[in-house]
């Protein structure tokens, strides 16, 4: 004997369809959390659980111009990213690459070791006036120790230098040299002395 299949009354194919609608609603709101998990995980700069950006975390973040340096942070070295000059340890940051650049004894700011805008330490000699820390910074070899800057060359400071041919002498701007002393002209030699293989004798 056959059973037909009484067809699902009208009002059961709803509730059906809306259990179908209900498991798939669940369904996206598991996928839809799990994706955002996801991409709070693969984001370490954004600030998780009251972490705040530091100048040690080992990524670029608030405002540093390259990875905790720049900005806020200490400088940069050279060839790392940069905004100003300030981000930078050289203190030049090149606008055109917006990296930091090398020291040089030409880039109008003192950098390198020098005592004063491009002058002393590796650079050429600072002129009068200019700040020194050591005598070798000074065009005139002498650095007054109770300013800190350059003197200028004379014929009583103990050092060769000027047009001087020896210490304080010769060179046509100081007195004449005495025996033994250098020179390069006889005229740097005291009367009645030559100037022989650059000595006065």
């Amino acid at each position: 004997m056959l059973h037909l299949r009484t067809p699902a009354s009208p009002a059961s194919r709803t509730r059906i369809a809306a259990l179908f609608a209900l498991f798939a609603l669940v369904a996206l709101g598991a996928g839809a959390a799990a994706c955002s998990s996801s991409s709070a995980a693969s984001a370490p700069d954004a600030a998780t659980d009251g972490d705040v950006a530091s100048c040690s975390d080992g990524f670029k973040n608030g405002t540093e111009t390259d990875i905790d340096c720049g900005g806020s942070c200490p400088a940069c070295g050279t060839s790392m990213s940069c905004r100003i000059g300030a981000d930078c340890l050289s203190g030049v940051c090149d606008r055109t690459l917006s990296i930091c650049n090398v020291p040089s004894c030409s880039d109008g700011v003192v950098n390198g070791g020098e005592s004063d805008v491009d002058c002393g330490g590796p650079c050429s000699g600072c002129g009068a006036g200019l700040v020194c820390k050591l005598a070798s910074d000074c065009a005139s070899g002498v650095c007054d120790p109770t300013v800190g800057t350059c003197v200028a060359a004379s014929c009583s400071d103990h050092v060769t230098n000027g047009a001087e041919t020896d210490v304080d002498c010769g060179g046509g701007t100081c007195a004449a040299c005495a025996a033994g002393k250098k020179c390069a002209l006889a005229r740097d030699c005291a009367s009645g002395l030559g100037c022989n293989a650059g000595t006065c004798s």
